[in-house]
């Protein structure tokens, strides 16, 4: 009975019953194909005539659902991989603007105040003129106390000079005021 079987379907008896799994065999995803052939063949091979062409069509029909129902490993395309670098460029494009915005506030010796000299230059230097103004203007106040007059003047020219680079923001008018006053007050102890 088995040769019979296999002659009539090299006669091409049961080819459409074939053709119906075959389909839908290929429409399941390719890494589950062998499986289910194998098991859609095995539910065909006792059946004959009308009833295995009918058996062949529910098959190929109720493939479709089967497809759907099935975990697919996809391998990442193109579009996954834009998708993972456009996320992570959005993360760091986050960081970085969250440090640039810290980085406004950042003090000479402070960690992040190469970036304040980068993205902030004005007010980098404006931040170190300041400084330097108030260590000049300390200097210059403990040489009028000891009366080292030239000393003083050289501390207040220098501090004077780099007050023009201060922002109104980082204490210039604060600034201005002690310089103006330090210059009357040498002027006065320096005369007498």
């Amino acid at each position: 009975m088995r040769a019979d079987a296999n002659s009539r379907a090299r006669s091409g008896d049961d080819l459409p019953g074939e053709l119906l799994v075959g389909i839908a065999i290929r429409v399941l995803p390719g890494e589950w194909r062998a499986r289910y052939a194998e098991e859609f063949r095995a539910e065909l091979a006792d059946l004959r005539g009308w009833q295995r062409l009918g058996h062949s069509a529910r098959l190929l029909t109720t493939s479709w659902s089967l497809r759907r129902s099935l975990p697919v490993w996809r391998p990442p395309t193109r579009q996954r991989w834009q998708r993972v670098v456009a996320s992570a460029a959005s993360i760091l494009a986050i960081v970085f603007a969250g440090a640039v915005i810290v980085a406004r506030y950042a003090e000479p010796g402070e960690a992040l105040w190469p970036v304040t000299e980068t993205v902030y230059a004005d007010q980098a230097r404006s931040t170190a003129a300041a400084l330097l103004v108030q260590i000049d203007l300390e200097m210059a106040w403990a040489a009028i106390r000891e009366e080292r007059w030239t000393e003083a003047y050289h501390h207040l020219d220098r501090a004077e000079m780099f007050l023009r680079s201060v922002l109104w923001k980082d204490g210039y008018g604060v600034l201005t005021n002690r310089h103006e006053a330090l210059v009357r007050h040498l002027r006065l102890w320096s005369v007498s």
